[in-house]
Parts: C-alpha cells; sequence; structure tokens
C-alpha cells in the first residue's frame, strides 16, 4: 500500500510540475482576532510582503475585531496579497475546515510549495534571506515537508522559554511548515476543530505526506549546526505580550468569582500542578518557576533588549480574584513539586 501512494504521488507530481516553471511559493495564513490580541498582524503583514513570495494568501476565518479591514488596507497597496473571509468562524458555523478552504484558494495560484505559519509568527534573518533558495535546495533534494525549529521568545524578544512546560528544544521542538503542494490530495482528514494556531501548521498529518520525505530545514546548512547553533529558527512571539493570555483569563475568572468554573477550579479538581498550567489557554504563563534562555542577536535585523523580564505569579494572579484559592493551590504546589520535577 505504501508503494502504490508513493507511486501515484511520484505520478502526480510528474504531471503537476510542467506547471511549476519557475518555482512558485505561496504564504498561507488563518487569522481571526488578532487586533485584538495585539500588534502581532501588523509585524506579520510587515515581515511577509517583504519576502520573496509569488503569493500571499490569508483566511480570515470570522474576525469581529477590525482585523479584516487591516488585511484589506494591506492587500490595496500590495496585488500579490490575497484574502479571503468566512463570514461566521467555521467552527461556529460547523461550515467547511478552515486549512481546507485555506487550501483551496492557494490552489488558484498554482503553488509549488505552500508555508504555513501562524499570525504571531515570523522567522530569523538568516531564513528571511535565504527563503527562496532554502526551498528550492529540499525541492531538489526530492523533499515533500521542511520543518523549522520553534523557539518561544518570552515576554520579549531577548529571551525564550527553555523549561520543560514550554521549551524550545531545537532538535526536537519543530514544525512541518513549508510542504510542497500535492494537487489531488484531498486533504480530508485535519479534524475539524483544529486549533486555528497550532504552531503555524496544518494538523494530523495524513497519507500521502505520511510517506513523503522529511526534511530538518538545518540540514541546508550543516556547519553551522554541528556547532549546536540553529540559524533558521520560527520565532514565537506570541508570549512576548500579556493581552491575549489576558482577555481569557480575566473572562473567565470573571464568571469564576462563585467558586467552581474552567478558570478558577477547586483544588480537588487538580491534584497535580501540571493540571493548572495547561487550564484555560493560558498553560505555564502564570506558574511558580521559570527557566529563560538568550536569544541569539543574529537572528534579528535590529538590536534586541536583553534585560531580564518581570514576571507575575500564577499565585498573585489567582490572588487577585480568591486569595483563599491561591493559598490551595500554592500549598499543593509545595506538596508536589517534588514528585513531579520535569514540570518545574
Amino acid at each position: 500500500m505504501k508503494k502504490l501512494i508513493e507511486f501515484e504521488i511520484q505520478n502526480t507530481f510528474n504531471r503537476y510540475e510542467k506547471l511549476q516553471k519557475p518555482l512558485r511559493i505561496i504564504l498561507a495564513m488563518t487569522v481571526r482576532n488578532e487586533v485584538e490580541y495585539g500588534k502581532h498582524i501588523y509585524m506579520q503583514l510587515e515581515n511577509a510582503v517583504k519576502l520573496d513570495y509569488d503569493e500571499i494568501v490569508i483566511l480570515d476565518d470570522g474576525s469581529t475585531d477590525g482585523t479584516w479591514d487591516v488585511l484589506k488596507e494591506y492587500a490595496s497597496k500590495y496585488n500579490h496579497l490575497r484574502i479571503k473571509r468566512n463570514e461566521v468562524n467555521s467552527v461556529i458555523a460547523k461550515g467547511e475546515n478552515r486549512w481546507i478552504t485555506l487550501i483551496k484558494e492557494c490552489a488558484k495560484y498554482y503553488p509549488t510549495w505552500l508555508h504555513f505559519r501562524a499570525c504571531d509568527q515570523l522567522h530569523s534573518k538568516a531564513f528571511n534571506n535565504n527563503m527562496r533558495d532554502i526551498v528550492s535546495y529540499f525541492h531538489e533534494q526530492g523533499g515533500w515537508l521542511i520543518r523549522i525549529p520553534l523557539a518561544h521568545l518570552w515576554r520579549s524578544e531577548g529571551w525564550l522559554r527553555f523549561d520543560n512546560v514550554w521549551y524550545s528544544d531545537f532538535v526536537n521542538h519543530s514544525r512541518s511548515q513549508l510542504w510542497r503542494f500535492y494537487k489531488d490530495y484531498k486533504y480530508k482528514k485535519h479534524r475539524h476543530k483544529a486549533a486555528l494556531h497550532l504552531g503555524g501548521h496544518l494538523p494530523n498529518v495524513a497519507s500521502p505526506y505520511s510517506v513523503t520525505p522529511t526534511f530538518n530545514i538545518n540540514s541546508f546548512d550543516r556547519s553551522r549546526t554541528k556547532e549546536g547553533y540553529w540559524r533558521f529558527i520560527v520565532l514565537h512571539y506570541g508570549h512576548t505580550t500579556h493581552e491575549k493570555k489576558e482577555v481569557k483569563f480575566r473572562l473567565t475568572m470573571d464568571a469564576a468569582k462563585n467558586g467552581v468554573s474552567v478558570g478558577c477550579p477547586p483544588p480537588e479538581e487538580m491534584p497535580h500542578p501540571q493540571y493548572w498550567m495547561h487550564y484555560n489557554g493560558y498553560k505555564g504563563f502564570y506558574e511558580f518557576n521559570v527557566v529563560l534562555n538568550k536569544t541569539s542577536q543574529e537572528w534579528f535585523d535590529k538590536e534586541i533588549n536583553f534585560d531580564v523580564p518581570q514576571f507575575k505569579s500564577f499565585y498573585n494572579v489567582i490572588a487577585e480574584y480568591r486569595v483563599d484559592r491561591a493559598k490551595e493551590y500554592q500549598a499543593l504546589y509545595n506538596k508536589y513539586k517534588e514528585e513531579i520535577p520535569h514540570y518545574v
């Protein structure tokens, strides 16, 4: 079965490749309510239009905060920026999977490669300066997926999170962000309610991609990776500001003032600290121990501030709403922290 799939892939690609001279690279993104959560949408668009993409295709999946207006403004200035809108969020409307809608839209522009990334993700200077050479290299190597290491910037561009709650393990923590476009693959096996963000990559990779050659982007420049230094990095900006986490956190905490809710569950519902580190989408943002490493200045075109950021503890944030609950959590943490050192 595997050989049959591989044969079908190659035959399809041989037919399709005749239309793909020269190599066409399309940046593909889904967005929703990005204006509400900070400046990432502006950073993303300013970066994207400067890079050597043949087309940029962005799907707005039912934004209600002005994101669509920002997209229209940029599309009016840049002819290769293509935008499409779902009037209602696809999950709420139970409509077509947003990823399938996005890929169908990209297919109109004859892509050779699709580059998926999230709105709060940018790339290192080395990637930006070599993007087309990188894709061309792996295309010639017969690659179908290119994985890129992911660094979680933490409160600033100068620091990244490097512990076991959120981590930046450049060997294992990478994302399949560059995909060779397979025209006849129906892309129907990706779950409908897949996270909009999900690291900027398609969720639930199914065949035929599961049997195609996958490369790590850093094999493009082995001389540097041997030194333990990774030039080509996805920079995740989602935790450089508080906006998105604070909005979600405070909405649920306001609903939690009467006691039990997702925002402020009772201790008996969370017997171990790892549970409350994952609650409500603010995983690892307010916890007791954080390990940071400096980023590399070489990742950026500008000078980076390496001042150590200030943190709010999980205890102090919860205490703003429920001092009694915060004390209970603190006691639980003290009790279990030695038993689960991989979480602290």
